[in-house]
């Protein structure tokens, strides 16, 4: 892959954040290498989009260095799951629920119909029998 160059503010960190307007926006205040600072607002609403493209652009970039270095270039999801907090379900049992623990740290909360749990559970399984990976006896 040739060098590519933007032209863009190196981001060092994210040295603040929190919530305004009663939740209705996200507020975060990124320090650049020159140390200068800046603080942008985004409508809650507009959160979920913006982590997962954030991560997907990571994803991408850490294709590209696997394949500068030599090495795989395999597919990357966005979250990497570390354990299970907590499954739950609606009183009218219209939607199931997951809490994930995250490699990112912040928990990925999902909730689905029943129908798309049960193609999920089917999707999994069969990624496992692929793999030929069965559970440990007692393990359900």
């Amino acid at each position: 892959m040739a060098d590519e160059r933007i032209e863009a503010a190196p981001v060092r960190d994210i040295v603040g954040g929190g919530s305004v307007s009663g939740g209705e926006y996200v507020y975060f205040t990124l320090q650049f290498d020159d140390l200068s600072q800046h603080t942008s607002a985004a409508p809650f609403a507009l959160m979920p989009r913006l982590v997962a493209n954030l991560l997907q652009y990571a994803g991408m970039a850490e294709q590209d260095r696997a394949k500068a270095k030599g090495g795989p270039a395999h597919d990357v999801s966005p979250y990497r799951v570390t354990r299970l907090i907590s499954s739950r379900r609606t009183d009218d049992g219209g939607l199931v629920g997951l809490t994930l623990g995250t490699a990112d740290g912040f928990p990925l909360d999902i909730a689905m119909s029943p129908e798309q749990a049960a193609e999920v559970i089917g999707m999994l399984k069969g990624e496992l029998d692929k793999m030929g990976w069965k559970p440990e006896p007692g393990d359900s």
